[in-house]
């Protein structure tokens, strides 16, 4: 999926939030629609980052109400909704938790936006009817922030500097004029965020764009041949292609050695200070030579705003910090073959805000250095076929959010040596699939496809979800586990990074295994759900949840040619298959708390 940001995130979002409930059955409301926009939000509930997935209605911006309850549940203001649907009415039961029902924090299917049209269902607060404005959007209401705020007696503050809503639940409210918002994401405070890999900036931040100048700009048509191509000023690229144009380079010596980027944001979002940037629909062709970046904030081939690269037998090397090897973002695409590419602070082969498609083919993409710096850091559409791909001081893949990976006949590795900054209550692994709530990635479904090849990991579970939906498919991988290592992780995280809410951000993962070996045992948290299919005769030699623990939901379906042997007594909810496919070894199978083999 290709998600093209041109210009979102330069525009600072004075909010205004309005919040919704989901609900089934007509409303009653005029027949006059009203354009809704998608937007995002920089928003901070007891001064911890969430995203939630919203729209931009005639300057506004609306959200969820179940979205807002889900994010107030265990707080001081924690509230209960119930929908009648013969009176068409809402009830709120404030200081009672709220019960999820599977709907919140989904994304909006629309792509851009929808018809929103003015809905007049009654609210009751506490049995008091109440009077709020509202919109009905694809059968959902959409209430106003200082609405609910007013309502449910919490505080909301607008910060005009950061473009950034903050609501505190242990603080009444105050009314005050509501600023207008405008499309895009406002820059919040600096906290929380993703792994050190992770795209650049503050949670719900979005620097102002900037793509800075170009020592040696690229005109329609024109192909270098040999010779050197430096830049060593700030917020300057060494090799520029810009607009509507077509260029190419063969056997260019490029080098970005000094000039730091005045914004880390604008670097990683932009591809401000790249040593090789296209944008604005450009298309670079680059053949042989070499790429040399080592200034702060230089990335090495940096694709952004609807340009296309094609790159192939180029060797790239990246040391400057807050940079990464290839690069996509806003909707760029690269097309890579042969490349080798060294990186010792981000991801050899990464994406940031807007995403885009990025494909390679061969080569060898190695980081060395950081703990943040995995082989490869997803918040686009990333295939890799038969490459090798290394990670000698982190995790080696990344996938945040509604994005992706696919892997081809590669060889893999990771070595994670430790967690991010000061926690020790992080998971170790090898493949992290999560949603940071930086609004660099659109919420939804993780996904990793690893298709032959070799996945080794040196320190770390094998596979770690949390905080997202998550689909891992592996077929014919020879899985190289690290000693004492899980083969699956799914839970929750202890949000100090701001990773969703704490008790409430568990994952949920679809674990496909096809004609495929894996060894390892799996565990699932009470927060979390997995849903494991193994089949095409697969084999898996492991337990699962063999302590005991009852996950939100855990099934496992095997077919008539695949077998699971136990390593220990394992504890699912759900079995779907003939248990003569399952080997007990001595141990015992429970399903619902009663042993079934």
């Amino acid at each position: 999926m290709k998600k093209n940001t041109k210009r979102l995130a330069c525009m600072a979002a004075a909010l205004c939030l309005l919040f919704t409930y989901a609900c089934s059955g007509s409303l009653a409301a005029d027949n006059k629609s009203v354009e809704a926009k998608k937007s995002a939000s920089s928003v901070y509930i007891n001064k911890t980052a969430v995203t939630l997935p919203a729209y931009n209605i005639e300057g506004y911006n609306y959200v969820k109400l179940r979205d807002i309850a889900m994010m107030l549940n265990g707080t001081e203001k924690q509230f209960e909704i119930k929908y009648d649907s013969d009176s068409n009415a809402i009830y709120i039961k404030t200081k009672t938790a709220y019960t999820a029902d599977g709907s919140e924090l989904e994304a909006s299917g629309a792509s851009s936006g929808a018809a929103a049209k003015a809905s007049s269902a009654a609210v009751y607060v506490d049995d008091r009817e109440v009077k709020l404005t509202a919109y009905n959007i694809d059968g959902n209401n959409y209430f106003k922030l200082r609405d609910i705020a007013s309502a449910l007696d919490f505080s909301v503050a607008y910060d005009s500097s950061t473009g950034a809503v903050s609501i505190d639940t242990s603080t009444g409210y105050t009314p005050e004029g509501e600023p207008l918002a405008r499309n895009g994401a406002g820059k919040a405070p600096p906290q929380g965020g993703g792994p050190g890999g992770a795209p650049g900036g503050a949670p719900g931040s979005a620097a102002e764009e900037n793509t800075g100048t170009g020592a040696y700009n690229l005109s329609d048509g024109e192909k270098l041949n040999g010779g050197t191509y430096t830049s060593t000023n700030a917020d300057e690229n060494a090799i520029r292609a810009e607009g509507k144009i077509s260029a190419s380079l063969v056997g260019v010596e490029i080098k970005k050695t000094s000039g730091a980027a005045s914004s880390s944001e604008a670097s990683s979002f932009y591809g401000l200070n790249s040593a090789v940037l296209a944008l604005d629909g450009a298309t670079l062709n680059i053949t042989g030579g070499t790429v040399t970046a080592s200034a702060e904030g230089a990335n090495g081939v940096f694709a952004y705003d609807g340009a296309t690269i094609n790159i192939a037998d180029t060797a790239i090397n990246v040391t400057g910090g807050n940079a990464g090897g290839i690069e996509v973002a806003g909707g760029g695409v690269i097309n890579a073959k042969n490349l080798t590419v060294n990186s010792t602070v981000k991801a050899a082969i990464r994406s940031d805000r807007g995403g885009g498609t990025l494909t390679v083919d061969g080569g060898t993409y190695t980081t060395s250095g950081s703990s943040g710096a995995p082989a490869i850091y997803s918040t686009a559409e990333i295939t890799v076929s038969n490459a090798a791909l290394t990670a000698n001081d982190s995790e080696a893949v990344v996938v945040e959010g509604l994005n992706s990976v696919v892997l081809n006949n590669c060889t893999v590795t990771g070595n994670m040596s430790g967690v991010y900054g000061s926690s020790s209550s992080e998971n170790i692994h090898n493949v992290l699939l999560y949603q940071s709530m930086s609004g660099d990635a659109e919420i939804g479904t993780s996904s990793f496809t690893m298709n032959g090849g070799t996945l080794t990991s040196k320190n770390g579970d094998m596979f770690y979800v949390t905080n997202t939906n998550s689909v891992i498919t592996l077929s014919g991988v020879q899985l190289n586990p690290a000693n004492g290592t899980k083969l699956l992780v799914v839970a929750g995280n202890s949000n100090s990074r701001g990773w969703g809410v704490s008790g409430k951000n568990g994952g949920t993962c679809k674990f496909n295994l096809s004609g495929q070996k894996a060894a390892g045992d799996i565990t699932v948290d009470a927060i979390s759900k997995l849903d494991m299919n193994i089949s095409a005769s697969s084999s898996f030699t492991g337990s699962i949840n063999s302590d005991g623990t009852s996950a939100g939901s855990l099934s496992v379906t095997i077919d008539s040619a695949s077998t699971w042997t136990l390593t220990a007594d394992s504890y699912i909810t759900e079995f779907n298959g003939s248990l003569s496919n399952v080997v007990a070894n001595g141990h015992k199978l429970y399903v619902n708390g009663a042993a079934v083999k």
